[in-house]
């Protein structure tokens, strides 16, 4: 079996989802008042991601602390509201998905190859997302989930994580690693990308496009 893995955040969609997601609660005027609850927990975690030299938290940990507190904005919701809420959000981001991207994805359907969105966004959006564009399997964090389960370690996918999450999800299977595909646009996605034989950076960040420049590796800007 091989594989063409696709991360969301950064790559099939190329912004940053938290303040797109905040972006669309105040578009589809839900609770104000969640919002500037929101807005006063978030300050400080800002402020530091603005200044790293502000705190001893890596960007990837911050990210973490992004989900989790962004989060805290359905406390209460049901589960159908929820569901709403994201599918207006697909609709919104849907406008914005990297074409060049898409088409790569549309290469691998109908093909032996198994089609996987991964990414650390809430899984109750990028199941939408999945559907739409008929991704084989999707993976991703299920904070939300555990959080109504009672989960006191909630779960969110990391870049770091992702690699063996991806590995859990295909331990039954023989995956041949050197002819599969990632595609990502963050350093905390190259433990993912070095696994594979055809990695693809997509507009990368700095570091990434340095250590993909200097691999030799895909870039698609």
């Amino acid at each position: 079996m091989k594989l063409a893995v696709f991360d969301f955040n950064g790559t099939i969609f190329p912004k940053e989802t938290i303040p797109f997601l905040i972006k669309c609660w105040k578009e589809f005027n839900y609770s104000k008042y969640r919002l500037y609850k929101l807005y006063v927990i978030l300050l400080p975690l800002l402020i530091k991601y603005r200044s790293p030299s502000l705190t001893t938290m890596s960007k990837e940990e911050m990210k973490i602390k992004f989900m989790e507190r962004f989060a805290t904005m359905f406390a209460g919701m049901s589960q159908s509201e929820i569901e709403r809420y994201f599918l207006k959000v697909e609709k919104e981001a849907r406008q914005y998905f990297n074409l060049e991207v898409i088409s790569s994805l549309e290469d691998f359907k109908d093909s032996e190859y198994e089609t996987v969105l991964l990414s650390g966004a809430f899984i109750q959006l990028l199941e939408v997302v999945g559907n739409r564009l008929e991704f084989d399997k999707v993976v991703g964090s299920t904070i939300l989930n555990d959080s109504k389960q009672g989960n006191k370690n909630p779960s969110v996918l990391s870049g770091s994580q992702k690699l063996k999450v991806l590995k859990e999800n295909y331990k039954s299977k023989d995956v041949d690693w050197e002819n599969s595909y990632a595609y990502a646009d963050s350093i905390d996605d190259l433990e993912l990308l070095e696994e594979v034989g055809n990695p693809v950076a997509v507009k990368p960040d700095q570091k990434l496009l340095e250590h993909a420049q200097n691999r030799g590796w895909a870039i698609i800007n």
